[in-house]
């Protein structure tokens, strides 16, 4: 009876733990994570114009996160050009003071014929947040080569 009772306590306690895990770990990193993702998605489809989050992201990693610098078939400039994308949900982790987060991408561009003429596969891209004045800010952009 009393391994029983020992049991329970030891239930009890994983039980807090695990709750404790979730609110203070997972929770907030799966914030950041779906922050990170709407402003990715909002720059990707106006072009890394007019960025709404300033307070969130400069206007240089805003505009890098659309991923169209340098990029030979820039559809705003060519109607005939479609690109097909592909992003994975961020992962967020937090380390030393900082968030870290990856996340990875796919793109294609086709012609007017449906032909595919470029694109991209499984792209990593890394982003460093800070925590300044109780809001995370994005203060790195890194995108493999």
């Amino acid at each position: 009876m009393k391994k029983l009772k020992n049991m329970k306590k030891r239930n009890k306690i994983t039980l807090i733990c695990l709750g404790a895990l979730l609110s203070l770990y997972i929770i907030p990193s799966l914030y950041v994570s779906a922050k990170v993702f709407a402003i990715e998605r909002y720059s990707f489809h106006n072009s890394g114009q007019n960025n709404p989050y300033k307070e969130i992201v400069s206007d240089e990693i805003y505009n890098k996160m659309s991923r169209r610098d340098g990029y030979l078939y820039i559809t705003d400039q060519n109607p005939t050009v479609t690109e097909h994308k592909r992003t994975s949900f961020p992962i967020t982790y937090f380390w030393d003071g900082e968030a870290k987060t990856i996340y990875w991408y796919s793109k294609d561009v086709y012609d007017a014929q449906g032909k595919n003429i470029s694109g991209s596969r499984n792209v990593p891209v890394h982003i460093t947040l800070q925590l300044l004045n109780r809001k995370w800010v994005i203060t790195d952009f890194y995108e493999h080569p």
